[in-house]
């Protein structure tokens, strides 16, 4: 995944970037490159916020922005008005700048002081347990983990290991920030929604793709939500993503409540991190009494 990022960043940046992962420990995973304009280029390192003691200044800033929308920078303004673009292979790229507004919107963002590259975990390496767990209780499932700890990493594994094999069932994916790859579902039942607002690739998955597993990435909205729960009446299993480290905290959103209450998710799975290691724990949902069991 490094190697994908060296087209966009500067020369030494690159250099940088690869002499501390020459001298660091063999386990240490970059989970984010951070440039400024006017600030030191960091690293997030397992965890660790590291200053890398180079910087950049605004005209070269600029022309990393460029870089990364391919020139074209119009073609991007719907996703940098939401704050990111995502690059091939699902890095997403955080953009920090100053918002402009008309009617109460961002119509565009200006003077571009930041780009954050979010580099993902690459493999799963619990995905085939989870699936085997999900998959021996089976429902809905809302997977909860806080910022970079791996539950984009987590669906994107489970949503090719469900569409595949003797029990492959139809996925569909809808995949609002392009950080799915549909060259890693070759041989898989997996149809991705790209780009779609979610509530409108929620839709399209329910009632135009016979889709028997629906799979949504960071639900972050009521529109989300109130989208999510006509699957409960279309025979529709959702597995969905949601920022939060645990089910109580994602319940302080009174739309989780919601989807909790009405019976969409059957299992909650809460993803966690120490020392660089990624592990999870599988629980099952009791709508009256709260998370009542391991699996």
């Amino acid at each position: 995944m490094i190697k994908r990022l060296t087209p966009y960043l500067p020369r030494e940046v690159n250099e940088t970037v690869e002499n501390f992962l020459k001298t660091s420990n063999k386990d240490t995973r970059i989970n984010e490159i951070r440039l400024r304009s006017s600030g030191p280029v960091s690293l997030v390192a397992s965890g660790k916020n590291i200053s890398l003691g180079i910087s950049l200044g605004k005209e070269r800033i600029k022309e990393v922005f460029k870089r990364i929308c391919g020139g074209a920078v119009y073609a991007h303004r719907d996703d940098v008005c939401r704050g990111f673009i995502t690059l091939p292979g699902g890095i997403r790229v955080g953009v920090c700048g100053h918002a402009h507004y008309e009617s109460g919107s961002v119509i565009g963002v200006g003077d571009i002081s930041s780009l954050v590259f979010r580099i993902p975990s690459g493999k799963c390496s619990f995905s085939s347990e989870l699936y085997r767990k999900w998959h021996r209780c089976g429902g809905g499932m809302l997977i909860c983990s806080g910022a970079g700890e791996g539950k984009t990493t987590a669906i994107r594994a489970l949503a090719g290991l469900i569409g595949s094999g003797a029990d492959a069932r139809r996925v569909v994916v809808a995949d609002e920030r392009c950080e799915f790859d549909p060259d890693e579902y070759t041989s898989s039942h997996v149809d991705i929604l790209r780009g779609y607002k979610r509530a409108l690739g929620i839709d399209i998955a329910i009632r135009t793709l016979s889709a028997e597993v629906l799979i949504v990435d960071e639900i972050s909205s009521r529109d989300d939500a109130c989208a999510m729960l006509s699957a409960l009446g279309a025979g529709v299993t959702v597995i969905a993503t949601v920022h939060a480290r645990s089910l109580s905290d994602a319940m302080r959103r009174e739309y989780i409540r919601e989807l909790i209450d009405g019976g969409l998710f059957e299992s909650v799975c809460v993803i966690s991190r120490q020392n660089g290691v990624f592990s999870f724990s599988l629980e099952k949902i009791n709508t009256v009494q709260g998370v009542t069991c391991r699996i």
